[in-house]
């Protein structure tokens, strides 16, 4: 009997210690654990604010690539229009093409008409200028642009109704009967132009416009189709104008707040 019980002794202090073993290493492994979890945990709130840091990089970036690169240009205002309602602050984003060159450093030096900024119309802006290099996407050896010219990443949305633009030379309006169209308004939809739609002019009728979705907007995919057919831009009346405009087809006046008319360069053949 007392073998018996020295041996069931001898067996519980071993499956005791064993136990005990067991219990000290599974606390360990549980430690371990949860110092890696901690850690994980510090590392991915790391990854989150390095995210959040190159997405304000990113957007500090598009924003500075939208700027205007131009130096400054000498504007000059008609002091006898009295319809003229521009404030300085504002007269950079419609200002002619001007042949810098040309300007007088002379306050008493009269500009160029071209080099001139005048607005006569009460109802919209006007805008009239060839789109700059940084808003043009190139596809398929071609070149695109919308008007009013923006930049194709901008992200603020502009008002467009009753704003009157003149096609500039070498540029036409883009058709929904060009080849390769679907294509080119898919890619030209990728990007968000400040504006949440996008116009081409219909192939069957001229003075209607095709609108389609861009990447801000929120109702529908980008370059899915809003409209077939819409009476998108007229053509301006004489007191829509500026002062010395010609009233013809190169002149167009917006209907509604969104949708930038999509034009191309013309080829050198045309």
């Amino acid at each position: 009997e007392d073998l018996v019980e020295n041996l069931v002794t001898v067996f519980r202090e071993g499956v005791t210690h064993f136990v005990e073993e067991l219990d000290s290493k599974l606390q360990s492994e549980f430690q371990s654990l949860e110092q890696r979890e901690t850690q994980l945990r510090v590392e991915r709130q790391a990854l989150d604010e390095l995210r959040k840091s190159l997405k304000e990089e990113k957007k500090r970036l598009d924003s500075k690539s939208c700027r205007k690169r131009t130096s400054q240009l000498q504007v000059r205002f008609d002091e006898l229009d009295k319809d003229q309602i521009v404030s300085p602050d504002l007269a950079a984003d419609f200002l002619v093409n001007a042949e810098t060159d040309t300007l007088e450093a002379s306050s008493s030096a009269v500009s160029s008409p071209t080099s001139s900024f005048q607005r006569q119309s009460i109802m919209g802006s006007y805008c009239k200028r060839a789109p700059k290099p940084w808003e043009i996407v190139s596809i398929a050896g071609r070149e695109y642009a919308t008007l009013p010219p923006k930049c194709p990443e901008e992200q603020e949305r502009e008002h467009l109704k009753n704003a009157v633009v003149a096609l500039p030379d070498g540029w036409e309006l883009l058709s929904t009967d060009a080849r390769d169209f679907s294509f080119i308004i898919d890619e030209l939809s990728r990007h968000s132009w400040g504006n949440p739609l996008l116009a081409a002019q219909c192939q069957s009728q001229p003075r209607l416009f095709a609108t389609y979705r861009t990447a801000m907007s929120t109702r529908g995919r980008a370059g899915s189709r809003y409209r077939s057919q819409s009476r998108h831009v007229v053509s301006p009346s004489a007191k829509e104008l500026p002062i010395g405009a010609a009233q013809d087809s190169h002149h167009l006046r917006f209907c509604h707040d969104f949708g930038r008319l999509v034009i191309r360069k013309k080829l050198a053949t045309e």
